[in-house]
């Protein structure tokens, strides 16, 4: 009984999870296809993301690049490092943070959104770690059907 109830609790898990990477790698792949315009790096620094954290407070500054561009006589500001659809701002200590973000230029190559200027990004998610997730959350579902199995 109790393999039954921790397997059905991993494969359910474990698919959810797998189907939330596969999404990923879906919106990674729009997200490649996205139109680039040169920006300019306005404002460098270390900011604290207002996002839920489980890690000491040390470790919760993130690099903050503000940058801006221009799409269709439109002019946008944006801080989004990474596509804010895919994941939330990176988080470090400040010396990190302080050092990431002195690793940008001043002119950056923008990837906007052509339906939504105002959504952009400058560094894609790599498909390394997107990879990895899906293959973490396969493993629990592989254990769930073990578990079923015995």
């Amino acid at each position: 009984m109790e393999n039954t109830i921790a397997g059905i609790f991993a494969l359910i898990i474990g698919s959810v999870g797998a189907a939330a990477g596969i999404r990923n790698i879906m919106y990674r792949r729009t997200l490649d296809s996205w139109p680039t315009v040169q920006g300019t790096v306005s404002e460098r620094g270390v900011y604290k993301p207002e996002i839920p954290q489980t890690s000491p407070p040390a470790f919760h500054y993130a690099p903050l690049i503000r940058y801006v561009y221009e799409v269709n006589e439109g002019r946008y500001e944006s801080i989004d490092i990474f596509p804010k659809r895919m994941v939330a701002p990176p988080t470090n200590t400040e010396k990190w943070a302080r050092k990431r973000a002195g690793e940008f230029p001043d002119q950056v190559a923008v990837h906007y959104n052509p339906d939504n200027p105002a959504e952009a990004y400058l560094e894609q998610v790599r498909y390394r770690w997107v990879f990895v997730f899906v293959g973490g959350f396969l493993g629990v579902a592989l254990c769930g059907i073990l578990l079923l199995l015995t």
